[in-house]
């Protein structure tokens, strides 16, 4: 039921890019990908899994480096950006892993 998949254009059929992420919309036909109500199947799951997976690593990344966080302002400053930026590089990659594999499927995508 859950397989990886390749993942295509509902409009005009072109393979989805995926080089970086799940990109907003298509890049052939400009149709938007929409993501879904929470209500529609495996939304609740989807969403419940988009927001554990994209926040779990960057929890543990700074429980890790709390004790360094104390001991100077330019380490603290350092990592919350470098947490940031990861946090939303993490966030795209769950997104897409979690549409390929049928778990929280955007609106306009067919999966093949």
């Amino acid at each position: 039921m859950f397989t990886k998949k390749e993942l295509y254009c509902a409009n005009c059929g072109k393979k989805i890019d995926l080089k970086f992420g799940l990109p907003d919309s298509c890049t052939n036909c400009k149709i938007r990908f929409e993501f879904p109500k929470i209500t529609q199947k495996h939304g609740i799951t989807g969403f419940l899994l988009l927001f554990a997976l994209s926040l779990a690593p960057i929890w543990a990344l700074i429980e890790l480096i709390r004790p360094m966080m104390n001991a100077s302002r330019a380490i603290n400053i350092g990592v919350t950006i470098l947490a940031l930026f990861g946090g939303i590089v993490w966030f795209k990659t769950v997104l897409t892993l979690l549409n390929q594999y049928g778990f929280y499927v955007c609106r306009n995508i067919d999966r093949r």
